[in-house]
């Protein structure tokens, strides 16, 4: 290699060739100082974005706290259901238990009041044998 040819290298920027100079280190120490601020830009980009997380964390908790908060006022308006239908079976037991026993009286009273020989009477024939029974027993 000439000398010619590695001045030539040596000014073309390449800063590990040849004597340390006061241009050569201030050229280090502008690199090294973009480097700083581009690394500073990124770490400001990365808090934004530490914080954005953070903020859509603290935004789907609460929305899991609401729905929990529903979910149980759901439970308790099933539980209120639940029970409603549970009082109004037995009503609706209860007045059905007292409306055949009701109808039962009235059809015994009738059989038992000669009802059959007054079908009779009127033309309506009654076929077949009966037999009289009186609170679910036979008499």
């Amino acid at each position: 290699m000439n000398p010619s040819s590695k001045s030539s290298t040596a000014t073309s920027g390449d800063d590990n060739e040849g004597p340390l100079t006061f241009e050569k280190v201030w050229r280090m120490f502008k690199e090294t100082d973009r480097k700083f601020q581009e690394a500073a830009e990124r770490s400001k980009e990365t808090d934004r974005m530490f914080k954005e997380t953070d903020r859509k964390f603290k935004e789907t908790d609460r929305k899991f706290q609401e729905t929990a908060e529903r979910s149980k006022e759901t439970d308790q308006k099933i539980k209120e259901a639940a029970e409603q239908v549970r009082e109004t079976s037995r009503g609706i037991t209860r007045l059905e238990r007292q409306f055949t026993s009701m109808w039962g009286k009235l059809v015994e009273s009738l059989v038992e009041g000669d009802l059959i020989r007054l079908l009779n009477e009127r033309g309506i024939a009654v076929e077949g044998h009966t037999s009289v029974y009186q609170e679910g027993r036979r008499i």
